[in-house]
């Protein structure tokens, strides 16, 4: 399993005052898709492809359902999902106003995504890197 990076600019690349910086970032050669994946489990399961995609539906739907109830969602062997927010940061006195509707601080949301201790290891693991340049 070889993974390429790639070095790109900062994003304060050319601002006065900052030092020249490069971060690494990992090159991807493609993509495997929910068509993808459910052609591979046909090919690994005797199950049929409606059979699979109507699982493959269903855990989606599950998924997206769960975390936009606030649960968080647990992939033996992948790792979770939960749903976070970005907002303003506000003042305990903002807090302590009439009407004062926390909703108001959130301006995005996020999924974050922690990986299993064991996804963790493998990642860790790769043996093989190499470097493309830009």
């Amino acid at each position: 399993m070889a993974i390429e990076f790639k070095l790109i600019p900062n994003r304060h690349l050319g601002i006065d005052g900052y030092p020249m910086t490069q971060r690494l970032c990992v090159v991807s050669t493609s993509r495997y898709d929910f068509y993808d994946m459910a052609r591979d489990i046909c090919e690994a399961t005797s199950l049929t492809p409606a059979d699979v995609y109507a699982v493959m539906i269903a855990l989606l739907h599950n998924i997206h359902e769960a975390l936009l109830a606030g649960r968080i969602v647990e992939l033996q062997g992948l790792g979770s999902f939960q749903l976070t927010v970005k907002s303003r940061l506000c003042t305990p006195d903002e807090t302590e106003q009439p009407g004062f509707d926390a909703r108001r601080l959130i301006h995005g949301y996020k999924v974050l995504f922690r990986p299993t201790e064991r996804l963790k290891r493998d990642l860790a693991s790769l043996a093989t890197l190499r470097r493309k340049s830009t």
